[in-house]
């Protein structure tokens, strides 16, 4: 159908950054991720932007080689969806494995990560006011892997993954 509703084989959705007015819904997989101690960084500006310019290629060259799509960078806060874009079966498998790399790619630049992995039924789109529009996704899946990150805090697991992503 019009618009990249009904899956029938991987395909670009046109214009996802373009559309204005209109949101889209759809099933997607989530990954979140931020650093451990990224705070302690801000004492030295020269590490800092250093370490963000590593993470920031690693986690882009993860998430674009597993076919997903990220969010404007805030910090270290990292937000990237799959089926979103391209419309695949396999979008939360893809998740998992962009998780994977940037736990690896994380570890090999000396930092502690909590990533997770969520899926559900999102909404997306343009959204805002006249003069200030941005792409935004919204739905349960993403406070969800919030609340994954915070519980990473506390048992041993880098990655945390929920049902809709393990089943």
């Amino acid at each position: 159908t019009r618009g990249g509703a009904r899956y029938d084989a991987p395909r670009k959705v046109s214009n996802v950054h373009r559309q204005v007015g209109a949101l889209t819904r759809r099933t997607v997989s989530a990954l979140q991720m931020d650093i451990a101690g990224f705070h302690n960084l801000v004492q030295d500006e020269a590490l800092l932007i250093s370490t963000h310019s590593a993470v920031i290629q690693a986690t882009s060259q993860a998430i674009q080689a597993n076919g997903g799509l990220s969010t404007p960078f805030a910090g270290d806060k990292v937000l990237a969806f799959w089926n979103v874009r391209t419309l695949r079966s396999d979008h939360a498998a893809r998740c998992v494995t962009a998780a994977q790399e940037l736990l690896q790619a994380s570890q090999k630049l000396g930092l502690s990560v909590r990533l997770a992995c969520t899926g559900g039924p999102v909404s997306f789109g343009s959204m805002g006011t006249k003069t200030q529009r941005a792409f935004t996704i919204v739905g349960p899946c993403v406070p969800r892997g919030l609340v994954l990150q915070k519980l990473a805090k506390l048992i041993p697991f880098k990655i945390l993954v929920d049902q809709p992503i393990f089943s």
